[in-house]
């Protein structure tokens, strides 16, 4: 049957351009965005064709239904893409790697690809009005009123990374954390009037903390995949250690605060929503400036394993340092997104750094450098880290 059908398709070639995308539906952040990312890809190359013909159309794979990451959010995406089942598009993958002249055009599906309309458009996708009720219902038997306004708290550990794909891979230790270390934190949000609300997959460390205004969903009976999707999609903002939670905030277009990122080349540069701070690189008791950083390995270093064997020490933020840094953030977003004219200067020229170091591969993976560095980060560590 695929052989037929891609014979059918070779057949009418001149006609009819048709693209088979592939997404990682196990793992629920890229499940999340890499389709939104590409549908901004495919309506740049939309926007850049001439004529009538071909006419273009894509074929998406979100994998197996007993391995989706999230069941609700893979049905969303197929209300609104032309979703195939694995059998077939596994069917035209083979007989396509067998007869080349049949193959599909398969563009590579990222979850950081350029992400220039993340600040400007409405998310791809909307939850149904049953879906809404169903969820503001759930928030209120949790103890968290709708009307405040909430922020969700992602706190990786190795137990929210397991999931159907496999055991946490040792490499990424280094970027797990103790959820009460967030202790300072969450307080400090509460306090400013904000209800907290931890994400979570259900596997992770229960927070010690007890306090008015603090949920834990992750260790909650509450929750759903239903849940999972309307916390993030309904939040004012998310602050997150990053993992798979933080990629459904942006595709409903929610700005995340990022907090201790240890490596670089794993951040969403191309997202306006997001602000962020990296963990400090320190070699023989040398922290390194990012324009260090920038000119060296270490900026394209895809895993803590990687950054590790280059002789690099990790140092994250003091409980206060990271108050303040969440802090800053909030100032930015209560401020409707407007920075100090000193602020916007360090950032200017930490993305500067970037940008000329991330060069033409940069501006091929991550496009223009849209999101921003911690405007207290950079305060206070502007005269060595930007030198």
């Amino acid at each position: 049957m695929s052989f037929l059908v891609l014979l059918i398709l070779a057949m009418f070639r001149p006609l009819v351009r048709v693209r088979l995308i592939l997404i990682g539906f196990h793992k629920y952040g890229h499940l999340a965005l890499e389709p939104d990312l590409m549908l901004m890809k495919l309506n740049d190359l939309k926007d850049g064709e001439s004529g009538r013909f071909p006419v273009s159309f894509s074929i998406w794979s979100l994998g197996p239904r007993r391995l989706r990451a999230n069941s609700v959010l893979a049905d969303l995406w197929k209300q609104r893409l032309l979703v195939a089942p694995s059998w077939l598009i596994n069917g035209l993958v083979t007989v396509g790697e067998q007869f080349k002249f049949l193959s599909l055009e398969m563009p590579s599906a990222s979850i950081f690809a350029p992400a220039y309309h993340h600040t400007s458009s409405v998310g791809p996708l909307q939850l149904s009005a049953e879906q809404n009720q169903e969820g503001r219902n759930s928030l209120i038997e949790m103890g968290i009123d709708p009307n405040r306004p909430y922020i969700c708290l992602v706190v990786r550990d190795s137990g929210h990374y397991s999931d159907a794909s496999g055991p946490e891979n040792p490499a990424y230790e280094f970027r797990n954390y103790n959820i009460d270390d967030f202790t300072e934190l969450a307080t400090s949000l509460i306090q400013r009037g904000y209800q907290v609300v931890r994400l979570g997959a259900g596997r992770e460390k229960p927070f010690s903390l007890q306090y008015d205004g603090l949920i834990d969903y992750a260790a909650s009976r509450f929750r759903s995949e239903l849940l999972d999707i309307y916390l993030a999609a309904n939040c004012s903002f998310a602050v997150s250690t990053q993992t798979g939670p933080d990629a459904v905030c942006l595709l409903f277009r929610k700005p995340v605060c990022y907090v201790e990122i240890p490596v670089f080349s794993q951040m969403f540069f191309g997202s306006g929503l997001a602000v962020w701070n990296p963990v400090i690189y320190e070699r023989s008791d040398h922290k390194l400036s990012l324009s260090e950083i920038a000119t060296s390995g270490l900026l394209w270093a895809t895993s803590t394993a990687e950054v590790l064997n280059e002789g690099v020490k990790g140092i994250r933020s003091t409980s206060t340092e990271m108050v303040q840094n969440v802090g800053s953030f909030v100032d930015y977003f209560e401020s409707k997104f407007q920075l100090s004219p000193e602020d916007a200067q360090r950032s200017f020229t930490a993305n500067q750094i970037l940008e000329i170091a991330l060069g033409d591969r940069g501006r091929e993976v991550f496009g223009e450098v849209k999101a921003l560095f911690n405007p207290a980060f950079l305060k206070r560590n502007a005269d060595w880290y930007l030198r």
